[in-house]
């Protein structure tokens, strides 16, 4: 019975067991003196409006005013024992921790992505200012705003996710203003720990003092550190967030600061690198397994007739045939016929320098007088040059090439066939079976006027167009590529003889070159990639189409302007100027009156081009890139040259036969590995040389780490620069040093690579003959027109550019190979910067 007067509850009567045989204790329960469902119903109230972050973590963290401890207060209130004032201030404490819960922990997290964007700047800034410190104040006002605009950006978010947690009433009573004013002053706390480690307590008693002063008249001190106490575990755990990210940001800018100067210290000490002895190219490695490299017959600055035996015989035959001297034309017509290979292979053959020539051919004389001499049938007393010691070997060699009707005179021939072979190869038709055949597949459309530059695989005419009276090129495929498949019996050919120079032979002229069964398999493998490419030649309709890709992506040069094609001939409208190999180049630059400066102007647009052919993004589709640059596919309107300040494009493009193609987003990929060369991102460049190669019996993981590991030994390391005169070269230094190392370990490259890496090389090396032989003939210094520093910031500056398209078309992609390379900047700061420092000399 309940006496509701009083609000007493009667407890009832004690229960005795009659059948107990000891007496029993009477069991009583204590006496609800006060009702607590108002208490309560503010309790569940309050527990509805805590945020996501307070529902999650209060429960977790200890604290002195949990929902359990408020639980117990209810029932001792109920019991008397306490005054219901006390439960009430006990639940207006428990809902403002669960609300200084939710704003410390967005607060934070606000805090650190706004101090973490200030960092990445403030990173960039640190690296940027190696190049330039004028941006510097801009870049400040950018570390301010990203920082603040990111805090702002995420307090926003992040109570936007927190307010989900609550229910309407509560949702009701979050401030919008006051969420955009604590937003600010978290972005600006954020920017204040990237300024100095210093200020970061700063912000976060700022915010926690800003959060408690919100609507209270009169704020006191002793009540503020009395709430901190209620979330005092949330509130370490944030602070120490905060910290522990701003401190690592100071650590990382202190390490790249440390890193400046190591690097700075690293380039005082270095030797250049040079290529290991007997190094060669991809192409010269398997002319040398064929036998047909041509520096077998070089030992260290002497002729050596010993190499000869080296060499192959049907091409010994044509270069050296007895009353052939001087034939140029007609040993150029017996290469080609001979097998596609070798004009390919020696149209990639630098020329060899007027001086040198010289020195080659004295000395050829000195090796017949020498012979002669000592067979009784002249004089030679051996005084310009010594060959003691090799006479023996060499009286053998000459009379073997003497007994098959060879003479060693016709290396005299060299010069010429390696200049001329470049786009003055032999013509397969005369001027009139040339009409005949264009006039079966045009009609009387098109009249030869005649002849023009010849390639390898195809002949050029100038003709007339009959419509419009417009000069034009045709060039059509050579006629014996058409009676026959040359293509086919040219690589069979090279394949008999990789089958003949794999045979065991262990007599002192053996001619074996091919060692091992994987060396063999690796040779095939490159003939089989060589011999797809250029039967792709042949194909003058798909080079009509890589023309028009090329011309509509070029802006530093000019493609050759596509008029038809059919079959094996293609028209195209006339390109300006002469090719840069051009016999005439040299007179007509002097005739033109150019300056030392003009050439520099000139020197530094070749670059441009180089680069944009590399580094150029398409907006869409496939990126074409001329894969076949030699001297006599690149024309020059040499009356264009004093104009390329005012954007005259000079240069002229031609060739497209082998063209590479790749789509946007590889295009993308490749522009990015480039940047890998510069900083010595070795575990970077290891992945792209062996992306797509057979492996053979090696695990991808393994050798992508020993190919690293080797990069950094021999290259990319404090000791190290790679060519300070020409910075383009490391390129090229770094893809054969990788091309050597995979070679020694039978890994087969991919064929995209490998025509890529073979253009990259003539663009670098093999045409720096001509551009030499301008400045030699001229008297201009070619290191000042080949100035280091301008053409870094060449390379910069169209490397800049291609990025900005890269992030315009994938900006995904483009993200993700950026951050690849940022994290290597940060997590090797010093490789990198000494990489730039030594070779680039930015640091």
């Amino acid at each position: 019975m309940t006496d509701n007067n009083l609000n007493i509850q009667h407890a009832p009567k004690a229960y005795t067991n009659p059948k107990a045989m000891v007496p029993q204790m009477m069991v009583t329960y204590p006496v609800i003196v006060n009702s607590d469902k108002d208490l309560r119903d503010a309790f569940i109230s309050a527990k509805k409006k805590r945020g996501l972050f307070a529902r999650i973590l209060n429960p977790i963290l200890p604290s002195s005013v949990s929902g359990k401890k408020i639980k117990k207060q209810m029932d001792l209130y109920k019991l008397g024992r306490i005054d219901k004032k006390q439960v009430q201030n006990s639940i207006k404490r428990y809902e403002t921790s669960n609300t200084n819960t939710s704003d410390t922990i967005t607060d934070s997290l606000a805090s650190i992505l706004g101090m973490s964007a200030g960092f990445v700047i403030k990173k960039t800034e640190t690296f940027a200012n190696l190049f330039t410190t004028k941006y510097k104040t801009r870049v400040a006002l950018l570390t301010a705003a990203a920082s603040i605009a990111t805090g702002f950006t995420s307090k926003l978010l992040l109570k936007g996710l927190d307010i989900a947690g609550m229910n309407k009433e509560g949702r009701k009573e979050q401030s919008f203003v006051s969420t955009l004013k604590s937003g600010a002053l978290d972005g600006i706390a954020g920017y204040g720990a990237v300024l100095s480690p210093y200020l970061i307590p700063v912000g976060i008693a700022a915010n926690i003092f800003a959060r408690y002063t919100k609507g209270k008249e009169t704020p006191s001190l002793s009540d503020f550190l009395e709430k901190q106490k209620d979330n005092l575990a949330v509130g370490v755990i944030c602070a120490a967030g905060v910290s522990a990210v701003a401190a690592r940001g100071h650590i990382n800018i202190s390490k790249i600061t440390n890193a400046i100067k190591a690097a700075a210290i690293n380039k005082k000490h270095t030797i250049t690198y040079r290529p290991p002895a007997g190094q060669l190219t991809e192409f010269q490695q398997l002319a040398r397994d064929i036998g047909y490299d041509l520096s077998v017959l070089i030992k260290g600055d002497k002729v050596d007739p010993t190499g000869l035996a080296k060499l192959d015989e049907d091409f010994m035959r044509i270069l050296l045939e007895k009353g052939h001297n001087g034939q140029i034309d007609d040993k150029i017509k017996k290469l080609e016929l001979e097998n596609i290979f070798l004009p390919k292979y020696l149209q990639t053959v630098i020329d060899i320098p007027e001086e040198q020539q010289l020195k080659l051919c004295k000395q050829i004389d000195q090796l017949v007088e020498g012979y002669n001499a000592r067979k009784g049938r002249g004089s030679y007393n051996g005084r310009d040059w010594n060959f003691n010691g090799e006479e023996y070997v060499i009286d053998k060699t000459l009379q073997e090439l003497e007994t098959k009707g060879m003479d060693i005179n016709g290396l005299k021939d060299l010069q010429g066939i390696l200049k001329k072979i470049k786009s003055k190869c032999s013509t397969s038709r005369t001027v009139e079976e040339a009409q005949s055949f264009l006039n079966s597949e045009f009609g009387n459309k098109y009249i030869i006027i005649k002849p023009c530059g010849v390639g390898s695989v195809a002949e050029t005419y100038v003709a007339k167009d009959n419509n419009s009276g417009e000069v034009v090129i045709v060039k059509v495929v050579k006629d014996y590529f058409l009676r026959e498949d040359k293509i086919a019996k040219d690589k069979r050919k090279i394949l008999d003889k990789i089958n003949q120079r794999s045979r065991r032979d262990y007599s002192w002229m053996s001619r074996q070159t091919i060692y091992s069964p994987e060396r063999k398999k690796y040779d095939i493998n490159q003939i089989d990639n060589m011999f797809r490419v250029w039967g792709g030649e042949i194909n003058l309709t798909q080079e009509a189409v890589a023309a028009r890709g090329v011309g509509e992506q070029a802006t530093t040069f000019n493609s050759v302007g596509v008029i038809e094609a059919k079959n094996s001939i293609f028209v195209m409208k006339m390109a300006d100027g002469l090719a840069l190999d051009s016999e005439k180049f040299v007179s007509e630059w002097k005739k033109a009156n150019l300056t030392e400066g003009d050439f520099k102007n000139f020197v530094e647009n070749y670059v441009k081009a180089y680069c944009e052919q590399l580094f150029a993004l398409p907006k869409a589709g496939e990126k074409f890139v001329q894969s076949d640059p030699h001297c006599g596919n690149i024309m020059v309107a040499i009356d264009k040259i004093k104009d390329i300040n005012n954007g005259a494009r000079p240069i002229t493009i031609i060739d497209y036969g082998n063209t590479t193609r790749t789509e946007q987003a590889q295009a993308i990929k490749n522009l990015f590995n480039h940047l890998d060369y510069l900083v010595g991102n070795t575990d970077s460049i290891a992945e792209a040389m062996l992306e797509g190669a057979n492996l053979g019996n090696n695990k991808r993981s393994d050798i992508v780490k020993e190919l690293s590991k080797a990069l950094k030994e021999s290259i990319y390391n404090p000791d190290t620069k790679v060519d300070v005169d020409n910075p383009v070269k490391i390129f090229s230094t770094v893809n054969s040093f990788c091309l050597d190392f995979m070679q020694k370990k039978n890994i087969i490259p991919n064929a995209s690579h490998i025509n890529q890496m073979k253009a990259e090389e003539t663009y670098i090396i093999s045409n720096l003959g001509c551009l030499k032989n301008i400045a030699d003939e001229c008297k201009y210094d070619l290191s000042k027109a080949i100035d280091r520093d301008e053409i870094i910031k060449l390379l910069v500056s169209e490397m800049s550019k291609a990025t900005e398209d890269a992030a315009k078309y994938n900006p995904t992609l483009t993200y993700r190979e950026i951050m690849k390379r940022y994290d290597f900047f940060i997590s090797h700061p010093e490789e990198a910067l000494s990489s730039l420092g030594i070779n680039f000399g930015i640091v």
